[in-house]
């Protein structure tokens, strides 16, 4: 009886640990270096996606609809912020977006291209201090937009715990 107790209270702490992680912002800032400085024993603490801009991506009618004039190479930006859709143009303006860029490069396959609707993505870059997670909730309530998501910043899953790493040239060794 005494056994069944015990395993049960474990499982209630898992469980509560296990919750509370979950409901852990995933937007928080977290601690993070570079695994190229080598080891560290503290680290700054940086948000999890890119402070100054949010990607946005059209729906095929609101897509079809825009008046937005990018290339559609990597990093090409619209000569305005105006799309061409009225609801989007007034939250654009109302959030502060200073340029609308392309994000991707676009795959040879134009039936990838349309499959997956990467000339549908773009980067809206922001004023400074804009509220990243706020901005993301208007443009989501807008029918014009499929999905809307903060540029996620990508860290690395494993880093080397060798203090001596940086002295060892050769795993970073690119020919030069």
């Amino acid at each position: 009886m005494k056994s069944r107790f015990l395993t049960v209270l474990a499982l209630v702490a898992m469980g509560l640990v296990v919750a509370a992680v979950a409901l852990a912002a995933p937007t928080s800032p977290r601690e993070y270096v570079p695994v190229q400085n080598g080891f560290v024993t503290s680290a700054t603490p940086r948000l999890p996606y890119a402070p100054d801009h949010i990607l946005v991506k059209f729906t095929v009618d609101g897509m079809r609809r825009a008046a937005i004039e990018v290339g559609m190479q990597k990093n090409a930006a619209a000569p305005t912020t105006v799309t061409g859709l009225a609801s989007l143009d007034a939250i654009s303006q109302s959030v502060g977006v200073t340029a609308i860029v392309r994000p991707y490069h676009m795959p040879k396959d134009q039936a990838e291209v349309a499959r997956l609707g990467v000339d549908r993505w773009f980067r809206f870059d922001l004023s400074a201090g804009a509220d990243i997670l706020k901005v993301i909730d208007k443009y989501a309530a807008d029918p014009n937009v499929e999905a809307v998501s903060p540029d996620w910043r990508a860290f690395p899953a494993v880093a080397p715990n060798d203090p001596s790493y940086p002295d060892q040239w050769g795993h970073n060794n690119t020919g030069q």
